[in-house]
């Protein structure tokens, strides 16, 4: 059975899961993860949609305040008070630091207290976001992009960072040290070039911080509630092996996955995705189990009954 079909039947009733208990668990975990992959793909472009004009907004707002970012032999500098550190609230979730030389102090990351920052320092850019749909107070993700001299050298997205782990971080890896040489990506960078770098950061750290939020949540989930299922299901019944209760469990995940991402674009902050995917996962779960129990051991009808 293709994806998408399953995608829909498992999405508007329970009469497919009885067919899906034949269903291998290979097949079941790779259409679970390119749902995965899809959903990651649609936060990814869905919330950027909201974004990127504010990033392009606030870059153009910031740049009218520093000049430019230039690229000297000391590393990345600001075309207005290049030797002064300066900090930006670009709005109430978005703000630009900059640390030329050693001026970064560990008293600065309390200044950190927005979801969305930028900050520049010698090495180059290093874009931050904490708390991206609930996945924790004081845990970041960080986006990179340093000006070695090896130009092929990238750095890895981090995540579960917490502030001081940043502060140590920038630290160690974007002050400039005696003798070090930066490679020279261009001589300056405008604000449309600043602007064009935050809006693929975000989709990056979206995407990737959605599928790494995914893959856990959905696991963690799918081998509690088998374990639930197998251990406490009565001997005296048929019931289904514990390969079975996992494809049932992994195609249950897919409205409760829908229903958590889509609940992300017009989120309270009083209940996080998780929760609401929780929720979902739950109630659905027990009306399938239910079903198939009911087909598995259907009630014993007595002969009085079946009297008029």
């Amino acid at each position: 059975m293709g994806f998408w079909k399953t995608l829909f039947q498992v999405c508007s009733g329970t009469e497919i899961f009885l067919r899906l208990t034949d269903c291998r668990l290979g097949k079941a975990l790779l259409h679970l993860l390119i749902l995965i992959l899809l959903l990651g793909v649609l936060l990814a472009w869905g919330h950027s949609c909201r974004t990127d004009p504010e990033i392009q907004t606030v870059c153009g707002r910031l740049f009218s305040e520093i000049g430019s970012l230039q690229f000297t032999p000391a590393g990345v500098r600001t075309g207005r008070n290049p030797d002064r550190k300066q900090h930006y609230l670009l709005d109430d979730r978005l703000r630009f630091d900059y640390y030329p030389g050693h001026s970064l102090a560990e008293a600065d990351q309390k200044d950190w207290n927005t979801p969305y920052g930028l900050i520049a320092m010698d090495n180059g850019l290093i874009f931050w976001m904490e708390n991206y749909l609930g996945s924790g107070k004081g845990s970041y993700m960080i986006v990179p992009l340093t000006l070695e001299q090896n130009p092929m050298k990238s750095e890895m997205i981090r995540t579960g960072l917490t502030g001081e782990k940043i502060f140590r971080f920038l630290k160690s890896r974007m002050e400039y040290q005696a003798g070090q040489k930066f490679h020279k990506l261009l001589p300056e960078v405008t604000g449309e070039q600043v602007s064009e770098y935050l809006k693929a950061c975000f989709k990056l750290t979206i995407f990737f911080g959605s599928l790494f939020n995914m893959i856990l949540l959905t696991g963690m989930s799918l081998l509690f509630f088998a374990a639930l299922h197998y251990v406490f299901s009565f001997p005296s019944e048929r019931r289904l092996s514990f390969r079975q209760i996992l494809v049932v469990l992994t195609y249950a995940s897919f409205p409760a996955l829908l229903a958590g991402v889509l609940y992300s674009f017009f989120m309270i902050p009083l209940i996080s995705p998780q929760t609401v995917f929780f929720i979902v996962y739950f109630i659905y779960d027990m009306i399938v189990f239910r079903k198939i129990r009911l087909v598995l051991n259907p009630p014993n009808v007595s002969p009085d009954d079946n009297d008029i």
